[in-house]
């Protein structure tokens, strides 16, 4: 098992150096641009956004906690394709989504871990194959192959940051930090990881015992409100209300470590509270959403 790592950029940041041998160099981003708006009323607090990998241009979205499990298919323009209504029930606060494609089948994983209060005895992760509606279609019942339930062994934890690291068919899990009202300080993010083959298996429902996940990292970051792994599982970017920011990993180097280093910052401008973030089928491009209604859809493109 990963030891626990404690990540301070000030003090560790040349442990790891980005652009070492072996090591990838991480994108440099352009400024952030919005190319198109999502005006349908029905997608008000989006808060998690995944590409698809059956219709290139099209990205997934869903609402934050009190919007059920319905996921809306979105262009990069912002219009509303279609909409798909998962056959789960018991979902409380979907957080994140993020997809990726496995043996030639195109997946979604939808995270049901959001815990503001921090008291929820068990979160769970639902798995299927991406939906293809037709456009115009409002799915009902549509089938998840795969609910997995976690807790955390630290305690419970407030997550909005999911992403599948194709490198290990695993799922990482990034805690969001709220202020100790003791101390008034924030505590760093931690890193949760949830590998898929070895978690078990439940159509919908409880099948064994809630798995435990360990925490594995400390982050500096605080306020993580979305992440993704390019599909090369070689950089993970997580969003925060302020700035986004990158890290690279080496050949055989685990998550845990890679965020030893310092990670670099892509620079943002105002965009509300912006909670959804995904990587492109490119594996480079950027796209953003934010909670409210008619809210922009940004991207943010490689130089």
């Amino acid at each position: 098992m990963i030891g626990k790592h404690r990540v301070f950029y000030f003090s560790a940041i040349w442990l790891t150096p980005l652009g070492a041998a072996g090591a990838k160099i991480p994108v440099v981003y352009g400024p952030m641009e919005a190319p198109g708006r999502v005006v349908d009323r029905r997608v008000d607090e989006s808060s998690g956004l995944a590409v698809s990998w059956l219709r290139p241009g099209v990205l997934w979205t869903h609402n934050d906690s009190g919007g059920g499990a319905t996921l809306y298919q979105l262009t990069r323009e912002g219009e509303v394709l279609a909409s798909v209504r998962l056959g789960v029930q018991g979902v409380l606060d979907l957080e994140d989504v993020c997809s990726f494609e496995i043996d030639g089948v195109a997946r979604l994983v939808v995270a049901d871990v959001g815990d503001n209060r921090r008291k929820r005895a068990a979160v769970s992760v639902l798995l299927l194959d991406e939906p293809e509606p037709r456009r115009g279609e409002n799915v009902r019942g549509h089938p998840i192959g795969r609910r997995i339930h976690f807790t955390y062994a630290d305690g419970p934890q407030d997550c909005e940051s999911v992403a599948y690291d194709p490198q290990t068919h695993s799922l990482l899990l990034i805690s969001k930090s709220w202020p100790d009202l003791t101390t008034f300080s924030v505590p760093p993010a931690g890193l949760y990881v949830l590998p898929l083959d070895e978690a078990p298996d439940g159509a919908g429902e409880r099948a064994d015992a809630p798995r435990v996940l360990e925490r594995m990292a400390d982050l500096t970051l605080k306020v993580t409100t979305a992440a993704d792994v390019s599909p090369d599982g070689e950089r993970l970017v997580v969003l925060t209300y302020g700035d986004a920011y990158q890290f690279v990993r080496g050949p055989g180097q685990s998550w845990a470590d890679a965020l030893v280093a310092k990670p670099g910052r892509v620079a943002l401008g105002p965009r509300g509270q912006s909670e959804g973030l995904c990587f492109g089928r490119d594996g480079r491009t950027l796209w953003i959403s934010s909670e409210g209604v008619n809210q922009p859809l940004f991207r943010v493109s490689p130089r």
